[in-house]
This record gives C-alpha cells, structure tokens and sequence, in this order.
C-alpha cells in the first residue's frame, strides 16, 4: 500500500487519493508525513509547468515566461525560487595582473 501511495502522491491531491483509496484525507495526510512524501497541492503547479520553467530558465525572461504560461510575473519569479533557479550573475573581467608564484596562479591586489 505504502508503494502505492508514493506513486499516486506524485499527480494527486490528498483529497483524491483519499477519495480513490476510501479512507479519510486524515489518515492519508498521516501517512505521507509517515513516508515523508508530500502528494501534489490542489493549487500547485503541474510537472509540465516545471520542467517548462526549468528548461526555459536563463533563456527567457520572466515576464515572458509569465506571458507564455499565462502567469504573472511574480508568481514565476516565486515557482523559479521554489525549484531553485536562480538568477545567474554575470561577473565583470578582472583587470588585476596575474602573476605565477610557485606553480599556482594567483592575483595581484
């Protein structure tokens, strides 16, 4: 049962595993916490609104994505957050001299 329940947690809301299974959305909620699984929320984002978000990261903005998925732009900016991308800081080129000291490369302050 236990089996089961983890697959059915991946596309399902508490509330319709309990329905299917017949048992209370109590015990079901119980037993995810047990298994340290959490089902899907009835308000979350489907899987194939993630893997959009994840593969079109760092190519789209975020106001495009929004307009794409049909969301606001805050809200992706959070989803974004929420599966760990991050936006990614360009760094500056340094002007500093590098020197070799002792087999390792080092830079001049």
């Amino acid at each position: 049962m236990d089996d089961e329940l983890r697959i059915m947690a991946r596309n399902h809301t508490v509330e319709e595993i309990a329905e299917k299974t017949g048992r209370s959305t109590k015990s079901i909620t119980a037993r995810l916490t047990d298994l340290k699984v959490s089902a899907v929320r009835a308000n979350g984002w489907p899987e194939e609104l993630d893997r959009y978000l994840i593969e079109h990261h760092g190519t789209m903005t975020l106001k495009e994505m929004g307009e794409a998925l049909n969301k606001d732009k805050s809200t992706v900016a959070k989803r974004c957050l929420a599966l760990g991308l991050r936006k990614q800081k360009q760094r500056r080129p340094t002007q500093k001299k590098i020197t070799k000291d002792e087999g390792y490369v080092r830079f001049k302050r």
